[in-house]
């Protein structure tokens, strides 16, 4: 898998495919598409008040600093949507975190 991960951040297209939310342990997979190419990881969701993060594990921040040249917002994107998903929002997949042909826009509410 590391091969996988450390040629993918060349890559021009990353959406977002699936989100599976374990309420219980308060854990978050996703699942990825880069150019074709599927991939997942894990993070755990963090609230304190008002106050919302998601913990990235190691793997999964590694792989978001990878698109960070293509689009610096792409940390934050990928909690938007999160969050949206998480509250019970309508998100529909696969969404599109960065784009060649396109621009990927996540409206902040």
């Amino acid at each position: 898998m590391k091969d996988v991960v450390d040629t993918l951040f060349i890559k021009k297209n990353l959406d977002v495919k699936s989100i599976v939310f374990l309420r219980r342990m308060r854990e978050i997979i996703y699942t990825f598409e880069v150019d074709g190419v599927n991939i997942s990881f894990e993070g755990k969701l963090r609230k304190n008040g008002d106050i919302k993060g998601i913990e990235y594990g190691d793997k999964l921040e590694s792989f978001l600093m990878n698109f960070m040249p293509v689009d610096r917002d792409v940390s934050k994107k990928l909690s938007l949507i999160t969050w949206r998903y998480v509250e019970g929002e309508s998100v529909e997949f696969p969404i599109s975190l960065i784009s060649s042909s396109a621009s990927a826009n996540i409206v902040p509410k």
